[in-house]
């Protein structure tokens, strides 16, 4: 308010109006100094390793059974964020090669590394919505 009546205009020949804009200026001045700091904080960061952006690395990864070969030699990095498809016909190894990602399923050769803080979750497409297997 006092900032409103200062805009419109002080009149200086009143003893009350002087009054009012000295006021106003000791109000800016202790809201100027409340402002200061008051007091000293202390940040303490530690030290991590960087969470869930890498999400899984293979290197040379393969596997077979008996002598059927499913996965040869296959690299690659899934990175926090990827979108990654695996497509082919029944039978040709997709869910093989999950599980190889996902550390599920041991590697014949090569090495499959997984990100920090990785919280797997699969949608089984042989299960109905309740969680009971379909018949």
């Amino acid at each position: 308010m006092e900032e409103d009546w200062l805009r419109y205009g002080v009149t200086a020949r009143r003893t009350r109006n002087q009054r009012r804009l000295a006021e106003l200026h000791a109000l800016r001045r202790k809201r100027r100094e409340h402002r200061g700091a008051t007091g000293t904080a202390r940040l303490e960061a530690a030290q991590a390793d960087l969470s869930g952006r890498l999400v899984a690395a293979a290197e040379g990864i393969s596997k077979a059974y008996d002598n059927h070969l499913i996965v040869r030699n296959f690299s690659v990095r899934v990175m926090r964020g990827d979108s990654v498809g695996i497509v082919g016909p029944n039978g040709a190894g997709k869910t093989t090669l999950l599980n190889l990602l996902t550390g599920a399923l041991p590697t014949d050769a090569g090495e499959v590394r997984l990100g920090t803080n990785l919280v797997q979750v699969t949608l089984d497409q042989r299960r109905n919505l309740d969680g009971r297997p379909q018949r």
